[in-house]
């Protein structure tokens, strides 16, 4: 990936649009050059910028909580922008990011963010800020961390990650490389399984405490269900029968009432009917009066019409006064509008006389400058060939102002070559000594190493032990639950003894209620009986005092009536006794229900003790079994309480494990010393190798410098002799204006005092074209305005003419608006007023035709309809009019009449329907009050009966459903236990490969590759940088690090005795390392290091400025950044940050 071009405008500091171009000009030109600027300046802005228009982040917040977008825009603007162009392997492309505040202003809000991704055509591929983080991804090869990693490389950090200790270089390792997930996935590894095995047990327990209901519970339930369905049906056909009866005395009592309710709605109707009578005489006069009613709306509307007429007339005539005005006002209007607008063109003409004297002057004058200045008229048809040469002698004194420069580059290359030839010469040599011990090493180890009993062996007898180890931990927990189920099951023991003994209470205090409750039944009944005949009696109290002796009875038809002599109970008092009895009784059976709740509950308890009895049983069986089991796979003798025994085997299995871990952890340092020497011997191959390469590449570098420098110089030169001649004949056509020019920048300031010269004349010449036609503008409008002055006058005559007709009525000075002061305006308004007041003559006159008209006809039609009332029994025409009823009343009337008519006919039916109801019923013999009373408490009783089995078959059901549930959980959690077994096994066997709680582990494991990787990557930089150096990892240490110095015969030194220049280099071709790992396979063309370079004395600054120039040799662009002064006298080429007066800051490209 290559970064190809920067814009971005109003980032922090850097205030307004900025444009940086990595591809072409001195950037591209230079390969490595300076990003230079006081601190705080707003140098890592520019980076900002690259990785905001890429992925949409700022580099400088990296991660964390302050990374928002809303921080980069300078203060006091309401918009800002970044957009990249790159290069990548599918091509060009450009990705841009964009943030305003509403409209624009910076007080508004921050809007949305804006994303964009385009192709080297303009064509807009993605806008969607997910899809456009995703498209550069896939076509850079890079995400937003491995871009910080690999393009922008922070020198700092990688300083402290070789001076580290184990546990620091480590976590530095991990946020740098982005290895952290080894970490989580030892953490993930170990935590997995402990929940895993956690699950297990949650599992068992809940297994454990399912209880279930045996099998001779299970049939008794069975059984009683079915003896109660039986009960149920008998007592369902008793209920439809009561019902039955109690239905017909309910129609009996229902067609009574609706028989005296009829006989009194009847009477009413009577009552209503014959007040109604007057109303009727009323609707008889309307329907006498109805055939006229037209008639009389006709003898209406002639009276409204002549009275409407008589008004309409006076109207007119008052509107036709009003009209007279109106035009002797319109036509004073017009002539003093005519006036107004005489003396205003009178004005104008005035103005326009002043400024034709006034153009006259000025265009005198300009003329007269013109011939002062007649030789400038020949500038402009000169200045396009002179502009030509004038570029073409800056071009040339550019371009040897270049070439100097690069042939004195090039001469330092050819001496820098010269140098790293003979350093190669020296290194090759060392490589090849260096091969030959790195080989003799490992072949040591290796025979050593197959001199030991082979790890396959030890590894199956660890296998076994752990084997064993794990099957004594089954017995360890098999044993603790078996004392946990013994303890449960004498808890559950005490537990149903008290249940057994509350059983028996509730029985005892059930069988007590039962008895009771019967007693008071009988009670009520007895008082039930009393109150019914105490009512009867009551309610014949009357009719007995009108019994003659002797006569029959109205009632019953007895002659004899015979009454007790003694004082008989009131209604009042047995209503009393009765209410009382039944709240006893009440109380009694709510007694009894809450027995029978607790008894079966109790019942219900009981049960439940004896399943988890049952299954604690069982579970006792099933440790056992697993313990005879597991003995015998193992081969151990074992009793279920021997824990001594167990204990002892324990530590014995410990002990054997440990002796196999001591022999297979000698095996695996060898192979590891061994493969650190194999990997030794690679490197050290690698290094000859490279030794070789590099000192044909330096032969063949040394050689292609020579001639390049020789061209340089010819091509010198040849630029000197050119700007020479152009110079000499660019003087010789500036002769007519008397300008000489002796070098390049003589030459300049020439061209520019032509310049300034030629647009004077241009400017003079407009000026006088814009004169003369103004000029005769305006002589044209003056013959116009005298135009129109006549014309108007003409006008005012006529309007004066024409307002004779009106001269009789006296108009005030009119107020002339505007509008007026147009022709066509005045025109309209006094034809406008002739014509409103001949329409007005017009109407008055056929208004007064049609009055006479009608009143003629209102006379005849009079006494016609009068004629026409007598006929039908009415006076005169008042008379019939109040004989007319509105439409509410006659409608009122009408509805009421219908009503009654209605009404008659439905009491009629109705009363023949009941009659014919009580004639069914009595044939069914309908069951008196008394006895209706008896069935309701019958019916009651049994409902209750239904009631309480349907409640014990409720419970029945329930139980069984519960006990079936019971036995399907079970048997799932049989199953998930084993699902959840298999689930873990190997999370358990991943837990004992890489688990830790820490994530150590893993972790460790996998940084020392990670590390191995990037010392490869690191070393085969250095090689370049400075190939006195070497970085190592320590034998037998995953993370330490040590430098081979290869000058002073391979001697190992520790990283902190490097010097600072050494200690640069070294991290710098860490951070190269590092960019090639984060890149994977992308080729990172552009690299910007930030900072590093300012505790780095002049000596050392050139070291790693040489470096770096090397790597410029692989086609990379290099950007340092640094606010180091030093550097510039270093790298002539450099992005320049300087701050204004107003706090912010600019950039400029210096190319020194």
């Amino acid at each position: 990936m290559k970064i190809l071009h920067l814009a971005f405008q109003n980032l922090n500091s850097l205030k307004g649009r900025f444009d940086i171009d990595f591809s072409e000009g001195p950037l591209s030109e230079a390969g490595i050059f300076a990003i230079t600027g006081p601190t705080g300046s707003g140098k890592t802005t520019i980076l900002d910028a690259i990785t905001l228009a890429l992925f949409g982040k700022a580099a400088r917040y990296d991660d964390n909580k302050r990374n928002n977008p809303e921080n980069m825009m300078s203060r006091g603007t309401g918009e800002c922008f970044a957009e990249v162009s790159f290069e990548c392997g599918k091509g060009v492309y450009s990705a841009r990011w964009d943030l305003a505040r509403a409209r624009k202003k910076p007080d508004g809000r921050i809007q949305g963010t804006k994303r964009q991704l385009a192709d080297a055509s303009g064509d807009v591929l993605e806008t969607k800020i997910r899809l456009v983080d995703e498209a550069v991804t896939e076509l850079t090869g890079l995400d937003y961390h491995r871009f910080l990693r690999s393009v922008l490389l922070a020198q700092g950090r990688f300083k402290e990650f070789l001076d580290a200790g184990i546990k620091d270089r480590g976590e530095l390792l991990e946020r740098i490389t982005g290895t952290e997930i080894y970490s989580e996935l030892s953490i993930l590894a170990h935590e997995a399984a402990r929940e895993k095995e956690e699950a297990i047990k949650d599992a068992r327990t809940a297994a454990n405490l399912i209880s279930l209901l045996s099998e001779e519970d299970l049939k008794g339930l069975d059984e009683e269900h079915g003896s109660l369905a039986e009960l149920k049906q008998a007592l369902e056909d008793k209920l439809k029968t009561l019902i039955g009866r109690l239905d017909c005395h309910a129609a009996w009592v229902k067609a009574t009432t609706e028989k005296e309710n009829l006989q009194i709605e009847q009477k009413a109707w009577h009552e209503q009917n014959t007040g109604f009578q007057p109303q009727r005489e009323k609707l008889k006069r309307h329907q006498a009066a109805a055939p006229l009613a037209g008639d009389l709306k006709l003898w209406a509307s002639k009276n409204n019409t002549l009275t409407t007429l008589k008004g309409q007339l006076a109207e007119l005539k008052t509107a036709h006064t009003n009209a007279r005005n109106d035009a002797a006002t319109a036509f004073a209007s017009a002539v003093a509008a005519c006036t107004n607008q005489i003396q205003a063109i009178e004005t104008r003409r005035g103005k326009g006389l002043a400024q034709k004297e006034a153009l006259t002057l000025d265009i005198t004058a300009m003329e007269a400058w013109q011939r002062a200045h007649s030789s400038d008229e020949s500038i402009e048809n000169a200045l396009a060939k002179l502009r030509g040469n004038a570029e073409t002698i800056r071009s040339m004194a550019q371009g040897l102002m270049e070439a100097d420069k690069a042939a004195a580059l090039t001469l330092q290359s050819m001496d820098r070559l010269q140098k790293e030839r003979k350093t190669a010469n020296t290194e090759e040599a060392q490589s090849k000594k260096e091969l030959a011990d790195k080989e003799g090493i490992a072949k040591n180890l290796a025979a050593e190493l197959s001199a030991l009993k082979p790890k396959a062996e030890w590894t199956r007898q660890k296998e076994a032990a752990e084997k064993m180890r794990g099957a004594l931990e089954d017995l360890t927990r098999l044993m603790d639950a078996h004392l946990t189920v013994c303890a449960e099951q004498e808890t559950l023991k005490a537990q149903r003894s008290e249940q057994e003994a509350e059983k028996k209470r509730l029985d005892a205090e059930a069988a007590k209620l039962c008895k009771s409750l019967e007693t008071e039944r009988r009670i009520l009944s007895h008082k039930e009986v009393l109150h019914t005949q105490a009512s009867v009696i009551a309610s014949l109290e009357e009719r007995r005092a009108q019994l003659v002796p002797g006569e029959a009875c109205p009632l019953c038809g007895a002659t004899a009536h015979p009454f007790a002599d003694h004082d008989l109970p009131k209604p009042s008092d047995t209503e009393a006794a009765l209410k009382t009895q039944k709240t006893t009784v009440a109380d009694l059976e709510k007694k009894e229900r809450h027995c029978e709740k607790s008894l079966t509950a109790t019942l219900a308890t009981l049960k439940g003790l004896d399943a988890q009895l049952t299954a604690q049983e069982k579970k006792a069986s099933e440790i056992s079994k697993n313990v005879s089991r597991i003995s015998s796979e193992q081969a151990i003798d074992m009793a279920i309480g021997d824990r001594p025994k167990l204990d002892a085997l324990i530590s014995e299995n410990r002990e054997t494990l440990d002796a196999i871990g001591r022999q297979l952890s000698s095996i695996e340092t060898l192979e590891t010393k061994l493969t650190a020497a194999e990997k030794a011997c690679i490197a050290a191959r690698g290094r000859s190798e490279a030794s070789a390469a590099r000192l044909v590449q330096l032969n063949a570098s040394l050689a292609d410098t020579t001639a390049r420098l020789e061209e340089q110089r010819a091509h010198q030169a040849r630029l000197k002799e050119d700007t020479h001649q152009a110079l000499t004949a660019f003087e010789q056509s500036l002769a007519p204006w008397n300008l000489t020019a002796t070098s390049p920048e003589e030459a300049s300031k020439a061209l520019a005092a032509l310049e300034t010269r030629a647009a004077a004349w241009r400017s003079k010449g407009d000026a006088l074209k814009t004169a003369r036609h103004t000029l005769t503008t305006t002589e044209a409008g003056l013959a116009t305005l005298a135009d129109q002055i006549t014309r108007i006058k003409t006008e005012r005559n006529e309007w004066t003419e024409k307002s004779a007709p009106f001269s009789d009525i006296e108009v005030a000075s009119p107020e002339v608006p505007d509008a007026l002061l147009a022709d066509p305006a005045r025109r309209t308004l006094c034809e406008k007023a002739l014509s409103a007041l001949a329409a007005l003559a017009t109407r008055i006159a056929t208004t007064e035709r049609e009055l006479a008209d009608g009143e003629t006809s209102r006379k005849a039609f009079h006494v016609e309809l009068t004629a026409n009332a007598i006929k039908r029994g009415f006076a005169d025409i008042t008379e019939l009019t109040s004989a007319l009823l509105d439409e509410d009343t006659l409608a009122g009337l009408q509805a009421e009449s219908q009503r009654l008519e209605t009404q008659k006919v439905r009491l009629e039916t109705l009363t023949r329907q009941t009659e014919e109801a009580l004639a069914r019923l009595a044939e069914k013999k309908p069951p008196t009050d008394e006895e209706a009373a008896e069935l309701t408490r019958l019916k009651q009783e049994k409902e209750k009966e239904r009631d309480n089995l349907l409640k014990r078959m409720g419970e029945i059901s329930a139980a069984l459903a519960a006990d079936k549930k019971a036995r399907a959980d079970q048997a799932d959690q049989l199953k998930q236990i084993d699902a959840l077994e298999a689930e873990a096994r190997p999370w358990l066997v991943l837990k004992d490969l890489i688990g830790s709680s820490n994530g150590s582990k893993f972790s460790t494991f996998a940084q020392g590759l990670t590390l191995a990787q990037l010392v490869s990557l690191a070393n085969r930089h250095l090689v370049t940088l400075n190939p006195r150096y070497e970085i190592q990892r320590i034998p037998g240490e995953d993370l330490e690090l040590e430098i081979i110095d290869r000058y002073q015969a391979d001697a190992v030194r520790p990283t902190k005795s490097l010097s600072g220049g050494e200690s640069f280099l070294v991290s710098l071709a860490l951070a190269l390392g590092l960019s090639e790992m984060a890149g994977r396979k992308t080729r990172i063309e552009s690299l910007f290091i930030d900072e590093g370079f300012g505790s780095l004395d002049s000596d050392t600054l050139d070291t790693a400025l040489a470096a770096l120039e090397n790597l410029r040799l692989s086609s990379r662009t290099i950007g340092v950044i640094s606010h180091v002064e030093l550097l510039k006298n270093r790298l002539g080429t450099q992005i320049e940050v300087t701050r204004t007066a107003d706090g912010h800051a600019t950039l400029a490209i210096v190319d020194g």
